[in-house]
């Protein structure tokens, strides 16, 4: 009997060296997959069953207690590994080996709990907004449509953009920026929970909400909250800052059936609303998708259009209304494709910003204006000044000002015969280098006008420090005479503003009598636009200069001016 005793007692002291010799090679291991923090969790609990497992076949466990509760343990193991809840723990019942054993495998699967709601966290939200991410968002949206497949009902997706969110990142730090997105994500989240819809960041400036088992109908209830929610400014360290948002909204399965094509098309109908103005909602449709193939088919033929000599140069006349007489004219681009017939302006300008070809067509605008200028003047014409639309990325070129030199140095055309018009939007991007560019080229002679006036910033405390000569009342202002009170005052306003500063002005888009009667009344004389004559061709132009200029005039409509 003592023999017997001695060797349960030595096979005793052998299974704690050998559970204490397990528990640290547990330990090591469990180390390692915090290290790797990868998907080994099925390894690791099938290395505890094959542990289990070698103590159960060691003769010390002959006690039918001692069986009974390795048995037990390892049912709690392998409950854990079938249903994957790291939640579950093992009934410690008395204080020897076997529960020092379970109490340490509890310990061991709180960690890996703990660790894989740490890695939860990280995985599927953002660590800014603390909004579910782009993958937890791809997990949900694919779980309401499998909801949806089997019904009628639909899943609408609505991606949006914080507008003009890059400039203010860069004007006010990365830090004010995060905040603003904090703001902005704790502003909608609190109005999306009222209709049980999850908001979530997928990266940069862009949130996306899933608007599940709704009519388009009520999809628009809720982006209508959601444009009013901008309406109110944000606060940042205690500044009010506004922002506004462009959304696009794409509806499974209508727009597509699989994920990727939904999201496509929610963010093509996104950037179409940047396009019209921002601020604002538009639903994915199939003419979107039309003026998006059409799009792409200019990128492709804009790059080859000056090669292959498909633009040209025309001239729109300025006159003087009340002497008939034309005192200018406006080099403007058009593009005739060779398949696609004319293009126009408002369509393949912004493509050319867009893809980088502005700058090289407006040297281009600039080099044959001068050159086709310079060779009326070689042939005893009188003199014009020929204007230039310059767009904001030629005007910001660090060498913008040597390019203008060298064009007129080879084309030798005297630089006063040269106007380059600017837009408020330009000139108000850097105030400080805009006059330092315009006080060089003035320098040289060049004249400048402000083209679109009235149309952007209010940047009439800045007209006295802008070296500019002249200003051109946007057509949106002209339109309004004798129909628009208010527009018709800001017109009223520019012309008295102008000629207190000594600044010219002209009326661009003039297109009626009565507008040439109220100008020419308000002391507005320089005009511009289809009442006079639409662009012409070089040799058109030359021939209504010549009939203008000798008195082949309309002038019944100088009845009625004061």
């Amino acid at each position: 009997m003592t023999t017997i005793m001695s060797k349960i007692k030595e096979s005793m002291m052998t299974l704690r060296a050998k559970i204490n010799l397990y528990f640290s090679l547990l330990f090591i291991l469990v180390a390692l997959i915090i290290f790797l923090v990868n998907g080994m969790t099925n390894y690791l609990f099938g290395s505890i069953f094959l542990l289990v497992i070698g103590l159960i076949q060691t003769r010390v466990f002959l006690q039918c207690d001692v069986l009974s509760r390795i048995t037990q343990l390892d049912r709690t193991i392998q409950q854990i590994k079938t249903t994957k809840d790291l939640s579950i723990r093992a009934d410690v019942k008395q204080n020897d080996e076997i529960s020092s054993l379970t109490s340490d495998f509890n310990l061991l699967i709180g960690t890996l709990e703990q660790l894989h709601e740490e890695k939860t966290q990280v995985a599927h939200f953002d660590s800014i907004t603390h909004l579910p991410n782009r993958k937890k968002f791809y997990q949900d949206l694919e779980q309401q449509i499998q909801e949806v497949s089997i019904s009628s009902e639909c899943v609408g997706v609505a991606l949006m953009d914080l507008d003009r969110f890059k400039v203010i990142n860069e004007t006010l730090g990365p830090a004010m920026g995060d905040q603003l997105l904090e703001q902005v994500a704790r502003r909608l989240d609190l109005l999306l929970e009222d209709y049980g819809i999850p908001l979530y960041r997928i990266g940069g400036d862009e949130f996306i909400f899933i608007l599940s088992k709704r009519t388009e109908k009520e999809m628009v209830e809720v982006l209508d909250q959601i444009l009013e929610a901008f309406q109110q400014h944000f606060l940042i360290q205690g500044q009010p800052y506004s922002i506004t948002t462009s959304i696009g909204v794409s509806i499974y399965p209508r727009d597509g059936n699989r994920i990727q094509d939904i999201l496509k098309n929610a963010d093509l109908a996104m950037y179409q609303v940047k396009g019209h103005g921002k601020k604002g909602y538009l639903f994915y449709t199939e003419d979107l998708q039309r003026t998006q193939n059409r799009k792409f088919q200019l990128e492709q033929e804009l790059a080859k259009a000056l090669e292959q000599g498909e633009f040209h140069i025309v001239y729109q006349p300025k006159v003087n209304a009340r002497t008939e007489t034309v005192i200018g004219m406006e080099a403007l681009l058009r593009w005739k494709h060779n398949q696609l017939g004319y293009i126009s302006p408002a369509e393949f300008i912004p493509i050319a910003e867009e893809i980088g070809l502005i700058v090289e067509m407006g040297k281009w605008v600039l080099r044959k204006a001068c050159e086709q200028n310079q060779a009326w003047i070689r042939q005893g014409l009188p003199p014009l000044v020929v204007s230039v639309n310059l767009s904001t990325a030629q005007f910001h070129e660090t060498d913008f000002v040597d390019q203008v030199v060298h064009i007129l140095q080879n084309t030798g055309m005297n630089p006063e015969y040269l106007e380059l018009e600017i837009t408020e939007s330009l000139a108000m991007r850097d105030i400080k280098q805009c006059i330092q560019i315009l006080e060089d080229l003035k320098k040289l002679g060049i004249h400048i006008s402000m083209d679109d006036f009235g149309t952007g910033y209010s940047s009439l405390r800045y007209l006295q420090q802008l070296p500019i000569d002249t200003l051109k009342i946007d057509k949106s202002f002209i339109d309004a005479i004798g129909t628009e009170d208010k527009k018709e005052l800001i017109v009223t306003t520019i012309i008295a503003m102008a000629n207190i500063l000594k600044i010219k002005v002209i009326a661009e888009g003039v297109e009626e009598r009565h507008q040439v009667t109220e100008l020419l009344n308000l002391q507005c004389e320089q005009m511009q636009g289809y009442y006079f004559s639409k662009p012409l061709s070089p040799g058109d132009f030359q021939l209504f200069r010549h009939n203008r200029n000798n008195n082949l005039h309309l002038r019944e409509y100088t009845e009625n001016i004061v």
